[in-house]
């Protein structure tokens, strides 16, 4: 279970700074490069310490976190746009469901992950994730009124 969760997690915050890092180069709206901004920080940190929780328990995340087939599928479909308009409002759509998800998987792991200290991690995001929800449904609404 907390290694599924490890899984899941690591490949949600590369997806996060994979597609941050592709609406900096694609996008030159100041909200989207705030936002951008925002994902490549805090998932950068929450890579960093899931990966020093996860082999402190003896569970693994590889370096960079491999993205689920999901992850890789969405990532591929924002990737193939090529029209800067079209690109912004599906990475604004994209962020908002992309973090209800997300908050999901981690509130279901802070109650219920096998191990301790990944439920103590895991509840311990759920409030930037909501904050990072918070934004993506302010980006969702400007560019999908």
């Amino acid at each position: 279970q907390s290694q599924q969760f490890v899984t899941e997690a690591g490949s949600a915050n590369r997806f996060e700074i994979e597609t941050a890092t592709l609406a900096k180069e694609r996008s030159d709206n100041a909200q989207i490069e705030t936002f951008a901004n925002h994902m490549l920080e805090d998932h950068g940190t929450a890579t960093v310490e899931l990966k020093m929780v996860a082999e402190a328990n003896g569970l693994s995340l590889a370096t960079p976190p491999a993205m689920t087939q999901k992850h890789q599928e969405r990532y591929n479909k924002l990737a193939a746009i090529t029209d800067v308009n079209a690109f912004e409002k599906e990475y604004a759509s994209m962020m908002e469901d992309s973090h209800e998800e997300t908050i999901d998987l981690f509130e279901y792991a802070a109650g219920h992950a096998d191990i301790e200290a990944i439920r103590q991690f895991a509840a311990g995001k759920i409030d930037v994730l909501r904050h990072h929800l918070e934004e993506a449904e302010a980006l969702d609404d400007m560019f999908n009124p």
